[in-house]
């Protein structure tokens, strides 16, 4: 059963250069998509894509202290053998 997800939208007027628009277009051609469609995608995933990117340090900190624990641990199973 198909899901009515109503998002509201807000209209924007925005100059973008022409062969911008026209790499958005064809990707919706390509997916089947209508242009608006396309552009949602895409800010989608370049913003989500730019969080990721932002989040990095965070997450390299957090897996180092994740190895650092681990670490320990084995050292310290080492010893009681």
């Amino acid at each position: 059963m198909a899901r009515n997800n109503k998002v509201e939208l807000k209209r924007v007027s925005i100059n973008l250069p022409k062969d911008l628009v026209q790499r958005v277009e064809e990707y919706g051609e390509m997916k089947g998509l209508n242009t608006t469609s396309a552009f949602i995608i895409l800010l989608n995933q370049a913003l989500d894509a730019k969080d990721t990117i932002d989040n990095l340090p965070y997450l390299i900190e957090l897996l180092k202290s994740e190895i650092s624990k681990n670490q320990s641990l084995n050292f310290e199973n080492n010893d009681l053998k």
